[in-house]
């Protein structure tokens, strides 16, 4: 997983600390977790190859965001990867 400063500011994490975050699940609200799993698997399954979505942020502090996500399936390194944007809603 990479991103920029920013992302990792929304989810009050330095950018080294984020990159210790050892699933995207950690920064998704635990009652989220089903939805944005079904929408990532979505992408990498479907023909169309996008991801489109909105939902709750868990911050490393643990208070709750909005945040939405539009992201494409590629692939990086021979492996199939989402590469996005996420801003705050």
């Amino acid at each position: 997983m990479y991103t920029n400063p920013g992302v990792a500011a929304i989810f009050g994490y330095t950018f080294f600390e984020f990159m210790t975050v050892e699933s995207i699940f950690e920064l998704v609200a635990a009652n989220n977790r089903d939805f944005v799993g079904d929408r990532i698997n979505q992408c990498f399954q479907s023909p169309n190859k996008s991801l489109s979505c909105t939902f709750k942020g868990r911050r490393k502090d643990g208070s709750l965001i909005d945040v939405q996500v539009y992201g494409t399936k590629t692939k990086f390194s021979g492996k199939p990867v989402i590469i996005g944007v996420l801003s705050l809603t």
